[in-house]
């Protein structure tokens, strides 16, 4: 009997080639992906410190909007949509700042990634 030849261990080079091109996928979409999410991490600490605020009570809805975009161009979030930022009064007359926008970033050609991002913190109640 003739012994079998030992088998191929390792990738080819179209697996190279594949592991290659999946690697380069990840690393677009985290270059695309991480800037937003770096933006929206700001904004949620702005939006939780404006939260903590017991003076933002006394504020109007006018002033509490300029409160948090001086705060937003103090922290250097230029790509801001203007319509992203309301305070809201709910059923029980408490008002709430809500932050909601989405980002749409192109990949290539026709496709692109869209993330859309929520956050809604209570406005402190008058003491």
């Amino acid at each position: 009997m003739t012994a079998l030849p030992n088998r191929q261990r390792g990738l080819g080079v179209t697996g190279w080639l594949f592991v290659i091109a999946i690697g380069l996928f990840v690393a677009i979409m985290g270059m695309k992906m991480v800037p937003a999410y770096l933006n929206y991490y700001t904004l949620s600490k702005i939006l939780e410190d404006m939260g903590r605020d017991p003076e933002l009570g006394t504020y109007s809805n006018r002033e509490i909007r300029g409160s948090f975009y001086k705060r937003v161009s103090v922290n250097s979030v230029y790509d801001l949509p203007s319509k992203a930022f309301k305070v809201v009064r709910g059923e029980d007359r408490q008002r709430t700042m809500v932050l909601d926008y989405a980002v749409h970033e192109p990949l290539t050609g026709n496709v692109e990634v869209v993330m859309h991002f929520h956050k809604e913190v209570p406005v402190p109640r008058r003491r």
